[in-house]
């Protein structure tokens, strides 16, 4: 075998041990939370030794940041079509993702809820610390795309701050789904999409 087909396999295999690793960890997080998780908690639900887990992640936060960082890109694609669609109205856009978002947050709301979590905290390098937070704000800049769209279609008024806009809508939203974590809103009466939906309309009016 030549070299770089040996350095190849090579490469591949501590891929799939170091993936195999963050689906451990990423299930000891859900079920314990990130306080109380530790790196032995996710050896044994990896079947690997402490040390083996060191061999390829510096610790627990690097493997939360990167756990966070798998979740990020699995929303951003089931985002997608969403994101970048130009069909509609701003109305019909903004309904658009924030109903993809809920329909990603009722699926998998044990991945979301790793989310919430301020990554500034944690002990990671550099480079994952800034992409953690380039993923965070990429749907909000999404969103004030939208609505900068919406400004300039006439949807809305100049005088409209996009950016505030944007930070309103995903605040409600994510207040409305915090609620319905908590049982307040029911889900079967009250749900959280045609709350969202409401809001979305009831603003868009009050800013025309």
């Amino acid at each position: 075998m030549k070299e770089s087909a040996l350095q190849k396999l090579r490469e591949n295999e501590r891929q799939n041990r170091a993936n195999h690793i963050l689906n451990a960890a990423k299930t000891v997080f859900i079920i314990k939370g990130y306080k109380n998780a530790t790196v032995r908690d996710i050896a044994k639900e990896a079947e690997l030794t402490t040390g083996a887990i060191y061999a390829y992640f510096k610790n627990k936060d690097t493997m939360y940041g990167e756990v966070c960082r798998l979740v990020f890109l699995d929303l951003y694609q089931h985002l997608e079509s969403t994101l970048f669609s130009k069909s509609g109205t701003m109305l019909d856009r903004l309904k658009n993702l924030f109903s993809a978002y809920i329909e990603y947050d009722d699926e998998y709301e044990n991945d979301t809820a790793l989310l919430a979590i301020d990554y500034r905290q944690l002990k990671i390098d550099k480079t994952l610390s800034e992409e953690l937070s380039n993923l965070l704000s990429r749907v909000l800049d999404y969103t004030n795309l939208i609505i900068t769209d919406g400004i300039k279609n006439g949807d809305l008024p100049e005088t409209v701050n996009s950016k505030q806009y944007a930070l309103t809508l995903w605040a409600t939203v994510e207040g409305f789904l915090y609620l319905n974590g908590y049982g307040i809103v029911d889900h079967k009466k009250l749900k959280v999409k045609n709350l969202v939906n409401d809001f979305l309309e009831s603003f868009y009016r009050g800013h025309q």
